[in-house]
């Protein structure tokens, strides 16, 4: 899975958002702490079932619902066209 390059995230005022640099920031997502956790491991390369177990030690959640909420964002971002498979 790549980040779209057209997306940035960057840590303003206390939060981290991404930002769509291609639209002259008019579109901003802002991210919690355990969405910017998963943004990082997609930007570091790691696959699908890398990032739900990393979800599920660092959280420490059962398997289904580290998956079921992992997928769930990167749905959402895939959506948004920040990501792509």
């Amino acid at each position: 899975m790549k980040v779209n390059k057209n997306f940035i995230c960057k840590h303003v005022l206390d939060n981290d958002i991404l930002i769509d640099i291609k639209n002259n920031s008019k579109v901003v997502y802002k991210l919690n702490e355990t969405s910017k956790y998963i943004f990082d491991l997609i930007v570091d390369g790691e696959t699908l079932e890398e990032i739900i177990n990393d979800v599920k030690v660092r959280y420490n959640i059962d398997l289904v619902t580290a998956s079921r909420d992992v997928t769930e964002f990167i749905d959402k971002l895939e959506q948004l066209k920040v990501v792509k498979q």
